[in-house]
């Protein structure tokens, strides 16, 4: 091997170990989601952590896009480090999705035992203030 391909090897690990961590973090944050939804609390907080954490491996990713292409582009075999965290980064990965899948079929059940409630809510919101407004004395001319 190379020194470019090397150093190629180099910064393409580097990446992916720092997207590596924040998929660990990640991990962390979707296995609190499924109870979160089922309780409602420190649901938004979690979901806004999440999307922080995805923002930050979006943007590593955006920064290997060069490298990435030309690794591509040179026919380069990953070493066996390298192919180590594409492994771990994949495994984690798959995890999330598991996790995020968990996640939305626990949100879908809580909305539909929730929307009769809501639309009761709703309609009864309504009734008041329209029982208000006609309740409200009216000057005559």
């Amino acid at each position: 091997m190379t020194t470019a391909q090397t150093e190629l090897d180099e910064t393409l690990l580097a990446n992916l170990n720092r997207q590596d961590s924040f998929y660990g973090r990640a991990l962390e944050i979707a296995a609190k989601l499924p109870e979160s939804f089922k309780t409602g609390q420190h649901r938004d907080e979690l979901l806004q952590e999440f999307a922080l954490v995805s923002l930050e491996i979006s943007r590593i990713d955006l920064e290997m896009i060069g490298a990435k292409e030309l690794y591509f582009e040179t026919g380069h075999k990953p070493s066996p480090r390298l192919n180590q965290t594409m492994a771990n980064i994949k495994s984690k990965i798959e995890q999330l999705i598991k996790l995020i899948d968990r996640s939305e079929h626990i949100a879908r059940e809580v909305k539909q035992r929730l929307t009769p409630e809501m639309d009761i809510q709703t309609r009864v919101q309504r009734m008041r203030r329209a029982y208000a407004t006609t309740a409200e004395p009216r000057e005559v001319d």
